[in-house]
């Protein structure tokens, strides 16, 4: 079966402005389509989308988008459910006003992809650019959606109701690479949030860039002894010595910005104070 998602606008009968109906649904077609597209050179992956019109009528209007008949099916799949999870990620986001928070969007369909994809050669890295610039067209299409009116997102993976009170500034997708070579540095983050499951982003500090940012560990030998319990789990006082990679970026004003961090090597636990004398009394037990 070709893996498709569709898209259903329910509208108020003999609603003023009809044409922003039609006009709603072109921008969410484009969005999802571009998203598709953005995903899919994440993978270095290439594909047609096609779309079709399925249904109008009084009161609704739907419209179904397939990854294509020539695209890979497992491909198909994962274009899918990263589209799926991105609807479903929106639902908590009424307004996105910062490169943060498109960063963390992307974060979360990386974190979809790689997971499906355990064994690439490289992993996926969608362009936070593209990405920000998009989701412009999801805010444009919402003002054209009255309150009592709905928009229905569908495919193999979930239904929603899709939040039509979402809202992005304009500025967002005006962020530049200056250099795709990344920066490489010997760091030691404090963990502010490790994760005991999955491949998830961690929050750390850093002590040589003196920030605050959340980065996957990209180590995964340390990730599996760390996971598995060979390693004791690491307290709010644990800082990791590691190899850090991170790129740097432009935005308005010529201001810069610091991107997509990566840990590629964890070299070594340096043990709070207070789990130092937990680990010195056991070994004296």
């Amino acid at each position: 079966m070709q893996e498709s998602l569709s898209i259903k606008i329910d509208y108020q009968k003999g609603r003023k402005n009809p044409e922003e109906i039609f006009e709603a649904m072109a921008l969410y077609i484009s969005f999802y389509k571009n998203l598709g597209q953005i995903i899919a050179e994440s993978i270095n992956s290439k594909y047609q989308v096609e779309t079709s019109l399925v249904d109008v009528k009084e009161g609704s209007i739907e419209a179904i988008i397939s990854w294509g008949k020539n695209i890979p099916a497992h491909i198909a799949e994962l274009i899918n459910k990263s589209a799926s999870n991105t609807a479903a990620c929106l639902l908590d986001i009424d307004e996105i006003t910062s490169q943060d928070q498109v960063d963390n969007i992307a974060i979360g369909i990386d974190n979809t992809i790689n997971s499906e994809i355990k064994d690439a050669i490289s992993p996926s890295k969608i362009n936070r650019k593209k990405l920000g610039k998009n989701l412009l067209k999801v805010s444009a299409a919402n003002d054209r959606i009255n309150d009592d009116e709905t928009v229905t997102y569908k495919s193999s993976a979930i239904i929603i109701d899709f939040n039509t009170k979402l809202r992005v500034a304009s500025d967002v997708g005006s962020i530049q690479e200056i250099n795709n070579r990344p920066i490489i540095i010997e760091d030691i983050l404090s963990v502010i949030g490790p994760i005991n499951i999955g491949d998830s982003p961690w929050s750390f500090e850093s002590t040589a860039l003196e920030r605050n940012f959340r980065a996957r560990i990209y180590d995964s030998s340390w990730i599996e002894a760390y996971q598995n319990g060979f390693l004791l789990p690491i307290g709010p006082k644990d800082s990791l010595r590691v190899t850090l990679e991170y790129k740097i970026a432009e935005v308005t004003n010529n201001k810069k910005k610091l991107i997509d961090f990566k840990v590629t090597k964890v070299k070594e636990i340096i043990r709070g104070i207070y789990e130092q004398m937990e680990i010195e009394n056991s070994e004296n037990v």
